[in-house]
C-alpha cells in the first residue's frame, strides 16, 4: 500500500504476516519516499511494523512540535553531513551550525522528534536517514542515504517541503489504511 506521490512524499508499506500486539504488528516492509527517492528496505521480511506505525501516530499527536533551533533556509547538506557525523561517529562536539552548538542541535533533534529515520527499526538499517521539521504551516523532511565514510552518498540527498496539512493527511490516510489492514489479517501465533 502507497499513500501519497513518491515524487514528492510517500510512504510505503507491506504486512507479510501480522502478529498480535501493537508492539510488534507483523513482518513487513516500511518505506519513505521523498523527492521520488526511496528510504528503507523493501523486501518482505523487512522489519517489524510496530515501531513504524506507533511512531506514525506519535508524529500525528506531535504535530507542529518536530522543531529545531535552525533557520528555515539551513541548507539541507550541511544539516545531512553534521547528522552522519554526531549520530554515527560522535565527533562533533566543538562543531557549531548556523552559530548553535551540534550537540545541542542534536538533542533538540531527539527531543522534539525530529529524526524519523534511523530509529532502531531494522527497515532503516541500510544507512537511509530521514528528518523531519515543522515549519509553521511548511513541514520539511531531509532524506539521504550515509555512505560507508559518514558522507552523503552521491545522489541521495532529497530536501522537500509540503504544506503541513498535505504532509499529515498522508501520516493519517496511512495510519488508518494500515491498522484496518492489520486487524482484518489472521494473526500468526
Amino acid at each position: 500500500m502507497m499513500i501519497g506521490d513518491p515524487e514528492i512524499f510517500a510512504i510505503e508499506s507491506s504486512i507479510f504476516e501480522a502478529y498480535e500486539g501493537l508492539d510488534q504488528m507483523g513482518l513487513g516492509s516500511f518505506v519513505i519516499y521523498v523527492g521520488g527517492r526511496s528510504y528503507g528496505y523493501k523486501g518482505s521480511k523487512a522489519t517489524l511494523l510496530g515501531t513504524a506505525f506507533n511512531d506514525v501516530r506519535r508524529r500525528i499527536d506531535e504535530r507542529g512540535g518536530h522543531k529545531s533551533s535552525l533557520p528555515s533556509d539551513a541548507d539541507a547538506a550541511n544539516i545531512a553531513i553534521a547528522f552522519a557525523h554526531e549520530n554515527y561517529l560522535g565527533n562533533m562536539d566543538n562543531a557549531r551550525l548556523y552559530g548553535i552548538p551540534w550537540l545541542q542541535f542534536f538533542k533538540i533533534l531527539n527531543s522534539n522528534g525530529c529524526i524519523w529515520a534511523p530509529n532502531n527499526e531494522q527497515g532503516f538499517d541500510d544507512g537511509s536517514c530521514v528528518l523531519h521539521f515543522d515549519e509553521g504551516n511548511t513541514v520539511r523532511i531531509i532524506a539521504f542515504y550515509d555512505a560507508e565514510d559518514y558522507q552523503i552518498e552521491q545522489g541521495s540527498l532529497h530536501d522537500v517541503r509540503l504544506p503541513q496539512d498535505d504532509f499529515y493527511g498522508i501520516l493519517e490516510e496511512w495510519y488508518t489504511r494500515f491498522k484496518n489492514d492489520w486487524m482484518s489479517r489472521p494473526k500468526v501465533a
